[in-house]
């Protein structure tokens, strides 16, 4: 019985951590910026594939400048990798805003008044369909930008409409997982505004809704380096408690021949 016991309990313990491993939000090293080290978080799916996020939420800036900051920020950074990870990915460059995949949505709207979807004049709240396309402009339940993925479908929080078009309480940022920047205010994405290319998208964590704006407006950023990243194989711990259940399996059967 106390054999089988902790037999279970191992089995747990891998599963455990292999799950963990393959969780959609993941710590994979530090950046060096400004005196300062900061998380990298691994995001491996969104509207744009996998992507890193740098925990480090920079204060109310213009667009452009927003844009700019995060373009030159890769010659700024130290990267430390996580031993359990590695990636081919050249940390120094490549760094840009979140971006929003239009065509993914109704851009042109409005559409016919549908209360499962908005109110018809572009503002909607239905989320995507099967396909992933949002049958409306702008609004709440909208994964189809990076920030939008990250507030709805990574951490889990709630915008202020349902999909639906209730009310929902507890909605805003409840859920900030490993981030310890991230700001109930404004954030720019990279993406202009193609209905008025004088502005730009954004994403507002106090509600959860994603809309654009001038891009003189003065919004917090957030930077994003796309890539892949992998576990090393076989991580140590794992292979050691493997070994360990490969081993009290065995004993167990020696244990049971020598009682025949």
């Amino acid at each position: 019985m106390k054999r089988a016991w902790m037999l279970g309990w191992m089995v747990a313990l891998v599963i455990g951590i292999s799950g963990a491993a393959n969780a959609a939000l993941t710590v994979i090293g530090t950046a060096h910026y400004q005196g300062n080290d900061y998380k990298m978080i691994y995001l491996d799916d969104g509207p744009s594939g996998p992507i890193t996020w740098l925990d480090y939420t920079r204060n109310d800036d213009t667009w452009q400048n927003q844009l700019d900051w995060a373009s030159r920020l890769g010659a700024e950074l130290t990267v430390t990798l996580d031993p359990d990870y590695t990636s081919t990915i050249d940390w120094s460059t490549g760094w840009r805003l979140p971006e929003v995949d239009e065509s993914q949505a109704n851009i042109q709207g409005p559409w016919p008044n549908d209360p499962n979807i908005g109110r018809g004049d572009g503002h909607g709240w239905g989320g995507p369909d099967e396909s992933g396309y949002h049958d409306y402009r702008y609004g709440y339940n909208m994964v189809n930008s990076e920030m939008g993925y990250l507030y709805y479908e990574a951490l889990g929080n709630k915008g202020f409409l349902d999909t639906d078009g209730s009310y929902l309480p507890n909605y805003g940022l409840q859920i900030t997982g490993d981030f310890d920047s991230l700001q109930a205010w404004y954030y720019w994405s990279g993406t202009e505004y193609s209905p008025n290319p004088g502005c730009a998208w954004f994403f507002d964590p106090r509600n959860g809704n994603q809309n654009g704006t001038g891009k003189p407006s003065l919004h917090h950023a957030l930077a994003v380096r796309p890539g892949d990243v992998s576990a090393v194989p076989i991580p140590g711990t794992v292979f050691l408690l493997a070994s360990g259940l490969a081993g009290i399996g065995a004993l167990g059967n020696r244990v049971r021949r020598r009682r025949r």
